[in-house]
């Protein structure tokens, strides 16, 4: 087993189909460093932006990840304090911190905002996405994945003062006075 470290880049689900029982399942990877690692059927519980651990297998595809091997070391839900591993185990539940329920508050507001934007641009044709139909999904799913980070960060920079801090009201492009 080799052990990789690293802030992933693309986090990706693909349902695909069964050519024996024609069954429709979803498999998961993860893009960290410009490499690939295959998570399988298991979701790794992680997010673009996010710094994690990985232990893997060089198998017959690739770079194969087991269940519970994807451990998030920092990003947008996580305090940075612990890692957090993905999959299940029969720990106790674990007490959340108020800093850990606020930053999760403010994830799942930048989430809700970054799809509100996301069903903006499409509405509106702002949002160029592909005209292959089995790839428009990936490339929404993509951009709220960025829009988020990027709500997230700008919340975490305000809360820590190293943010900007707008000081009048924006206009917009054409506004008369």
């Amino acid at each position: 087993m080799a052990k990789a470290t690293g802030v992933v880049q693309f986090v990706k689900s693909e349902v695909k189909q069964s050519n024996r029982t024609g069954k429709s399942f979803q498999v998961h990877s993860i893009k960290m460093d410009d490499e690939w690692y295959n998570c399988g059927f298991n979701d790794p519980g992680v997010f673009e932006g996010d710094n994690v651990e990985i232990i893997y297998d060089s198998g017959k595809y690739g770079r194969d990840v087991e269940k519970g091997n994807v451990t998030r070391i920092s990003g947008p839900l996580s305090s940075g304090k612990a890692n957090v591993p993905t999959g299940q185990t029969n720990a106790p539940a674990a007490t959340v911190s108020k800093d850990n329920r606020q930053d999760s508050i403010h994830f799942q507001s930048s989430r809700k905002d970054a799809i509100a934007v996301a069903e903006l641009a499409i509405k509106h044709d702002l949002l160029k996405l592909p005209t292959a139909q089995n790839k428009k999904l990936d490339a929404v799913l993509q951009f709220v994945d960025h829009m988020t980070n990027q709500y997230y960060n700008d919340v975490t920079e305000l809360k820590t003062g190293t943010g900007a801090v707008v000081q009048e009201p924006l206009r917009a492009v054409g506004d008369d006075d």
